[in-house]
């Protein structure tokens, strides 16, 4: 990051990985930080509705979700994290692909 501080994609990795060691104060700071730099990155989006989803914040998560459905986030992406794997059986998340016209692979 000292290379490239306007590396979007870095910081938001660096958000990911806060967010994977619990480190949340962290993870929020970096995720805006690549939300504030460019605010139609879905990817940056997907990551702060994960952090609200680990935190136990639903309505976070669903709001944060669609924001990135609608900045294009590629949800393939979402088959190989664990974190959503409880939302797959959620009629509320499945409705809200569909929205975007998205649907899960079975």
């Amino acid at each position: 990051m000292k290379i490239d501080p306007q590396n979007i994609l870095g910081i938001n990795g660096i958000a990911i990985s806060y967010r994977k060691k619990k480190n949340y104060e962290l993870a929020f700071q970096n995720a805006y930080k690549a939300i504030e730099l460019d605010s139609q990155n879905g990817y940056s989006y997907s990551t702060l509705a994960e952090i609200y989803s680990d935190k136990g914040n639903e309505n976070e998560f669903y709001k944060n979700f669609e924001l990135a459905l609608i900045f294009n986030y590629d949800i393939e992406v979402i088959y190989s994290e664990v974190i959503y794997q409880p939302y797959f059986k959620q009629e509320k998340f499945i409705k809200l692909l569909e929205k975007y016209g998205k649907k899960i692979n079975n």
